[in-house]
């Protein structure tokens, strides 16, 4: 594996390939984009970079630097979020109770809900993180959504109640 891709100056590089495309951050690149999965994201940022400067960029870059900006503008709460809309849009675009292995789609949902890993906030650790999914979770679950209810953003009323309800930081 090739480590060199994480030495320092990793989140400069990804933001001057993103400002080649008109953005001035990560974040801002990623919110205008709605719906658009991490993965997609990064495609798009690979076919559109000039030159090799797009080969050292990875999906942990990417979302990585989406939360360095997000906290940066004060909008780390969004951007979780919007992660968690995100892996709805990408693993039950149908619904939450639509189609076939809802249990599976859902398990995706909440396995692959991306999180910060380089900001830490009130010292927040893997641990509470994960405490943190499960708690939203869990809540999700007992409020059972409407069959074909999918979040398109972090604006969706029901992710805004269960962040209102959950998220540690004033």
């Amino acid at each position: 594996m090739n480590t060199s891709v994480w030495s320092a100056g990793w989140p400069e590089r990804l933001r001057s390939i993103i400002g080649t495309q008109g953005e001035n951050d990560v974040f801002q690149f990623v919110m205008l984009r709605k719906g658009e999965s991490f993965g997609k994201l990064l495609g798009t940022i690979r076919k559109t970079a000039e030159g090799d400067a797009a080969k050292e960029i990875c999906l942990q870059h990417l979302i990585q630097t989406f939360y360095l900006d997000a906290h940066a503008a004060g909008q780390l709460r969004e951007a979780v979020c919007e992660s968690l809309a995100r892996s709805f849009c990408q693993h039950m675009s149908s619904g939450w109770n639509t189609g076939k292995k809802i249990r599976e789609r859902r398990i995706d949902v909440q396995s692959r809900w991306e999180f910060p890993s380089v900001v830490t906030h009130q010292n927040w650790e893997f641990e509470d993180w994960q405490q943190f999914r499960t708690q939203v979770w869990s809540d999700l679950e007992e409020m059972n959504p409407p069959a074909d209810w999918c979040p398109a953003d972090y604006q969706d009323p029901l992710l805004q109640l269960l962040f209102e309800k959950h998220w540690p930081i004033s």
